[in-house]
């Protein structure tokens, strides 16, 4: 176009002409293609659109070649969207969500601090288990346990519960 901004609209034909004469990617075929069952070569092949050589003139048969026409785009089309989800829920399969009060917040300040010290212990009972004393805002209070995260193993009794 140049510097001269006053010519835009003698462009604007050049422009829209080109814009109709790519091939879409989503697509695979012309936007002007799609339309009017042909890629124009030209500029003057769009001027002359009633040339009986280019268009059919039964509406029956004209239908189904466009109907024709427009399914391989639809499939295309198809498999591009499921290759565009696929690879944009690649990083979410996976997830595993886990129970709000397994994860308590605690930190609910940048300027907190990220940890917190060792719990102290009360009792040692073997070389791998040791009582330890856990505060209230840990869920440390031994009266309320959360038995969801507590392993259960069952006993075998002999009792007979029917007498």
């Amino acid at each position: 176009m140049g510097r001269n901004l006053k010519t835009w609209e003698a462009w604007l034909p050049h422009i829209e002409f080109a814009y109709n004469r790519v091939v879409n990617e989503i697509t695979s075929h012309a936007p002007f293609e799609l339309v009017y069952g042909y890629n124009a070569l030209s500029p003057l092949d769009i001027a002359h659109l009633l040339v009986p050589s280019k268009v059919n003139l039964e509406g029956l048969s004209k239908a189904k070649s466009m109907v024709r026409l427009h399914k391989r785009p639809m499939i295309f089309m198809e498999k591009k969207g499921k290759r565009y989800a696929k690879r944009k829920n690649r990083d979410r399969e996976g997830i595993v969500y886990h129970r709000r009060e397994m994860f308590p917040s605690l930190r609910k300040s940048k300027l907190l601090l990220r940890g917190t010290r060792p719990f102290p212990v009360l009792k040692h009972i073997n070389d791998n288990a040791y009582v330890s004393y856990i505060p209230h805002e840990f869920g440390g209070s031994m009266d309320n346990l959360n038995l969801r995260i507590i392993s259960f193993q069952e006993e075998k009794s002999n009792k007979n519960w029917r007498d």
